[in-house]
């Protein structure tokens, strides 16, 4: 009878021992499946988390309409790669690329994206490096008090050709040849914030350059330039806040078309055909 009993007592240790083994393996499994890599594309991961959580938001089954949701997360990754790789986007690991991500807010920025940048740009981007000297922003520079318009206008080209001349002669950068007029301290006389102004990297949409008039001549230029071509000297108007709002002559420039898309759509296809996809 001892016996016995204590070999009941050795089967409910064991069963209950192998009954707990398999509820912390099951829940091992099952955080480990939705953590799992499914696929690569490009430069990110994504995750079954991620297939269950579009599964939910489109009312489709993760397994029977599987390759329908894949197809939609490669999109979604295809497109946020691409409006990044144009500087159109900063991404960063809450929404991109880690196992971690907010796949809700992520389906969300998607589709901001889709109806305002891919909006805004369906007619063509173009990504463009700027220099700029003022003599006339926002109120008429001190130079230009002291000593009229016209002089703070010769002065303002007196300090951008030698940077011109730079990029041309020299092959120099835009950045690099903008460092010049950055650490020029007399700039100041000329444009209170010039640090702001002197370099600039920015994507305009064909909208942004036709729709602003005093930016006329820059606009005709980046339209109608191939990737790589500098414009001239511009001698741009600007609406200085004490000009009487009649639109003046303000600014020199110097553009640099660094990149164009003409058909928004077919580049985004174009930038998937050249990724890797590497379903795991």
């Amino acid at each position: 009878m001892k016996r016995l009993l204590i070999i009941s007592i050795l089967f409910l240790l064991l069963s209950g021992g192998f009954f707990a083994y398999s509820l912390f393996s099951a829940k091992e499994d099952t955080t480990d499946s939705t953590a799992k890599a499914i696929i690569i594309v490009g430069d990110e991961t994504l995750y079954q988390k991620d297939l269950q959580i579009y599964a939910e938001q489109y009312s489709l089954d993760p397994i029977t309409d599987k390759e329908e949701i894949l197809e939609i997360m490669i999109s979604d990754s295809v497109l946020l790669q691409f409006l990044q790789s144009k500087e159109l986007l900063e991404l960063d690991a809450s929404v991109y690329n880690s196992p971690d991500k907010n796949t809700i807010q992520r389906m969300s920025l998607i589709q901001i994206q889709k109806d305002t940048t891919l909006q805004r740009f369906n007619e063509g981007s173009y990504q463009v490096e700027t220099i700029t000297v003022f003599f006339w922003n926002g109120t008429l520079s001190s130079y230009a008090q002291d000593n009229g318009v016209e002089a703070a206008k010769e002065y303002a080209y007196s300090k951008i050709e030698p940077v011109y001349n730079n990029i041309i002669d020299n092959n120099a950068s835009f950045e690099e040849a903008s460092q010049v007029l950055r650490n020029d301290p007399t700039m100041e006389e000329l444009d209170p914030i010039f640090q702001n102004h002197v370099y600039s990297l920015a994507t305009y949409s064909t909208i942004d350059l036709t729709s602003n008039e005093y930016i006329k001549e820059r606009a005709d230029f980046i339209l109608n330039a191939e990737v790589g071509d500098i414009s001239e000297i511009l001698l741009l108007k600007d609406l200085p806040y004490d000009s009487d709002g009649v639109p003046v002559e303000a600014r020199y420039s110097i553009s640099k078309l660094v990149d164009k898309t003409e058909n928004l759509d077919n580049d985004i296809s174009v930038y998937k055909n050249e990724l890797n996809i590497t379903y795991l």
